[in-house]
């Protein structure tokens, strides 16, 4: 609880830190190596605390949010597609996804402002890409990258690896 609440001051304090453990958390999936914790929605607890620091470093430093045309096709992106899931998929869901996405990108945009700060920024993207692909390879040998789901009669080879829930 103690290093719960100390990462939430950081991400407050220095939301730039915490968008960077969103990304690592968005792409490292901590809840596939420790199932207990899928039900805390870890991510956008993250997410949501580090918008939070995000909007109290602007307003307390007086800074003006970064205006881009990015910001206006990322919400009519996301309003089509949460639109177009109502009448076929689950609408909670893909709000919840899209939403995230949006929050990240908006993030990203307010808070990568310097030269340093998009170095960190790309590196540990370049990072986490890594290590998905490793991953990934190691599951495939692993014989974990598919599994066969018996259907009756027939075996059908279903992809369930890391990059089959994007």
């Amino acid at each position: 609880i103690f290093l719960a609440g100390l990462a939430g001051v950081l991400m407050l304090a220095l939301p730039f830190y915490g968008n960077v453990i969103f990304l690592l958390l968005i792409y490292g999936r901590p809840e596939e190596l420790f199932p207990a914790i899928t039900g805390m929605r870890l991510t956008l607890l993250v997410a949501s605390t580090t918008l939070l620091g995000t909007w109290l470093q602007i307003f307390v430093n007086r800074e003006k949010a970064v205006k881009t045309p990015v910001q206006i096709h990322m919400i009519l992106f996301g309003t089509i597609a949460i639109l177009s899931s109502t009448g076929s998929g689950d609408t909670g869901e893909a709000f919840r996804e899209v939403g995230m996405l949006i929050v990240m990108v908006l993030m990203i945009i307010n808070l990568v402002r310097t030269r340093e700060s998009y170095r960190m920024f790309v590196t540990t993207l370049i990072s986490v890409s890594t290590y998905l692909a490793v991953y990934s390879i190691y599951l495939l040998n692993e014989g974990v990258a598919y599994l066969q789901k018996d259907t009756g009669s027939n075996r059908v080879l279903t992809n369930a690896s890391i990059f089959s829930d994007p």
